[in-house]
């Protein structure tokens, strides 16, 4: 989808197994016009254990490349951006593998809508990204308060033994007006439900950790995505962008996928060395502690805020 200024290529990150069959199986129902492009980590422990259950031929929709990455989520995300620029794309919609889209007819071509938002309008083609809050899974604990993140390293076992791509499993999640229920209980599958329920296109400083279009000049000028601090792109790049005076990364709450957190981190794929201290990589790399730094540019850029009509 596009206009003569604006296109969009999808690419999904993956670190392989059955995780990215689900996402891109699910993906393809809900948006069935959009060809799917996959960057596989063959680097990762997962992909070295799991590539037998990564069977990506199987669906035509597909295209899928091998990289050598030794810089975490930040450097396969960096080769899936270099690879949309290569077909051409102005804008890169980024995915992860841990998750599973709507199969429901009403969030039908929920991404493309955007997509064509975006090929109309000058504000959202100006944005260095737009970034999709999602629906999250978080396994139960004892200590775990409601709506609050709980423990992000459930088994990938657990996960691929629900059904979470039915229709009536959506329909516990999904409105009739096709936008995320505020509360949803699922103690069959023993995990807690929180949707991300923000106001339409509030600023935020973080990207969100599974969905978003990265206008690709963006991109360009701060240098990527991280690879040397050791700081996530969810956190680094829309500071980036602040510091490179580049327009912010606008937030839009309640995309319809479910983000099932960390199903390789912990198991497979930990963040260890300089992937396993963000903080301290803030410092390192923007020299200000994270928090002072949050508050100092939240105050300077709620004062002036700009309002985009939805």
């Amino acid at each position: 989808m596009s206009d003569s200024r604006v296109s969009v290529g999808v690419a999904f990150a993956s670190t392989g197994g059955f995780k990215i069959i689900r996402a891109v199986r699910s993906f393809h129902l809900q948006e069935p016009s959009l060809p799917v492009h996959v960057v596989i980590d063959a680097s990762s422990n997962t992909w070295k254990s799991e590539r037998f259950r990564t069977p990506l031929v199987d669906y035509s929709y597909v295209q899928s490349r091998e990289v050598d990455n030794y810089s975490h989520i930040n450097g396969t995300l960096n080769h899936a951006v270099r690879w949309m620029g290569e077909l051409g794309y102005t804008h890169a919609a980024l995915f992860h593998d841990d998750l599973i889209f709507s199969p429901l007819a009403r969030n039908r071509n929920y991404l493309t809508s955007w997509i064509n938002r975006l090929a109309a309008s000058q504000d959202l083609r100006s944005a260095s990204a737009l970034s999709f809050g999602e629906l999250e899974a978080f396994v139960k604990n004892p200590g775990t308060v409601r709506g609050q993140p709980g423990h992000w390293d459930a088994p990938p076992s657990m996960w691929d033994a629900m059904d979470l791509e039915s229709p009536s499993f959506w329909e516990s999640l999904i409105a009739l007006d096709g936008t995320p229920l505020r509360t949803a209980d699922f103690p069959v599958f023993f995990v807690d439900y929180c949707p991300a329920g923000e106001g339409l296109f509030d600023r935020r400083l973080r990207m969100g950790p599974t969905g978003q279009i990265v206008n690709i000049a963006a991109w360009e000028a701060v240098g990527g995505f991280d690879e040397a601090y050791g700081l996530h792109y969810d956190t680094d790049f829309p500071f980036a962008c602040i510091t490179h005076s580049l327009p912010p990364v606008l937030y839009i709450p309640g995309a319809p996928h479910l983000h099932l957190h960390n199903q390789s981190m912990g198991y497979a794929d930990p963040a260890l060395g300089l992937w396993g201290h963000f903080e301290d990589a803030f410092e390192r790399k923007y020299h200000k502690v994270f928090h002072d730094f949050c508050v100092e540019v939240e105050t300077e850029r709620n004062a002036n805020p700009v309002h985009i009509e939805g």
